[in-house]
């Protein structure tokens, strides 16, 4: 009898195992057939002539060829396959994502509202707390970016209100909702990133900017503390000569960030390259101009760099400094240096003059 009860327990255990195991392997199945697009909005705004994504950014996207877009008038906004709206003319249309089944009948999953303004209000762009400072005077605080479009400016004043900091969280949610979730990135398609003059400190060069191509900082800038491009592999064009006035390129800055078609020229005035500031960075040329004293650990390990120019006035090559990038022979015209046994790859030719 316990012999048999036995039997059963086990034979209901191993059942349960089964249905579980299945159930689990259904869901996995469905997972990867996650619909196209998880949208942030059932309706946006976007300016003329700009671009948004209808995307919704974080680990959970996936693209299905069955599902389809559509524009309801491409006249005023089309949109690709990837979900990108791109308005054309002032107006609304409906985007809807659809799928048709076996017998060729459309089956809408879902539809979003667009308009297409010639300007776009401020509130409808960014989040933002008016706070006072201790000399009574009102600035703008906690600044979120809750727009979509490809072409971003960060304006320096707000209803005639400051903004003097951009911390880094710009560019995520902190509201949570249906359509807007917390630590996810609602910009991951910005393509352009113009920051007014007036703003004194940035840090929301993050990650989330990952197909940036195009940045301007501000000439105002007063501190780098914060201020990062890891990860901005897309990066092409950037106004250099704002993080060269403050004669150091500080640790980590560009770690796999830019990809420049031009010779990246750094300033005599820039002393200071700093810890794997360009590390695993999209640059192949480097000229490094009479001035410039120390190159520290890592600064171009596993980056592009096929050819480097170093300077008389170069003192310190730190340990690692080019390690496993593409340099074949370089030249030191330094007689009073200080190389890192490990500086260089031991396939690279190096030359003392």
């Amino acid at each position: 009898m316990k012999k048999t009860r036995k039997i059963i327990t086990y034979t209901l255990i191993m059942l349960s195992l089964i249905i579980l195991y299945s159930g689990n392997t259904y869901a996995a199945k469905k997972v990867k057939n996650i619909q196209s697009y998880v949208w942030v909005k059932d309706k946006i705004v976007i300016g003329k002539g700009n671009r948004a994504s209808l995307k919704q950014y974080g680990f959970y996207t996936v693209y299905s060829k069955k599902n389809k877009l559509e524009s309801s008038n491409p006249k005023i906004a089309t949109v690709n396959k990837y979900g990108l709206v791109k308005g054309k003319k002032t107006g609304t249309v409906v985007i809807t994502k659809y799928k048709t089944d076996k017998q060729g009948r459309k089956i809408i999953l879902k539809k979003c509202k667009v308009t297409i303004k010639k300007k776009i209000p401020i509130d409808d762009k960014f989040t933002y707390t008016v706070k006072t400072d201790e000399t009574g005077a009102d600035y703008i605080s906690d600044l979120r970016y809750i727009g979509c479009e490809t072409d971003v400016t960060i304006p320096a004043y707000i209803n005639g209100i400051p903004v003097k900091k951009l911390d880094d969280s710009v560019f995520l949610t902190s509201k949570k909702s249906k359509d807007k979730f917390s630590g996810i990135s609602v910009s991951e398609d910005i393509e352009k990133l113009y920051i007014e003059d007036g703003i004194t400190c940035v840090q929301c060069i993050v990650w989330p900017l990952e197909n940036i191509k195009e940045i301007r900082l501000p000439e105002t800038l007063e501190t780098l503390d914060g201020l990062k491009f890891g990860g901005c592999g897309k990066l092409k064009k950037l106004n250099f000569e704002v993080i060269y006035r403050f004669g150091i390129i500080p640790d980590g800055m560009f770690s796999s960030a830019l990809d420049l078609d031009k010779p990246l020229v750094i300033p005599g005035n820039v002393k200071t390259i700093g810890r794997y500031a360009f590390d695993g960075a999209g640059v192949k040329k480097v000229i490094l101009e009479e001035g410039v004293e120390i190159i520290d650990q890592g600064a171009f390990s596993s980056s592009d760099v096929t050819k480097i120019e170093i300077p008389e006035s170069m003192k310190i090559i730190g340990e690692l400094a080019f390690q496993n990038c593409k340099l074949k022979t370089v030249t030191i015209k330094s007689g009073d240096i200080r190389v890192g046994t490990t500086a260089f790859d031991k396939n690279v030719k190096v030359i003392y003059k």
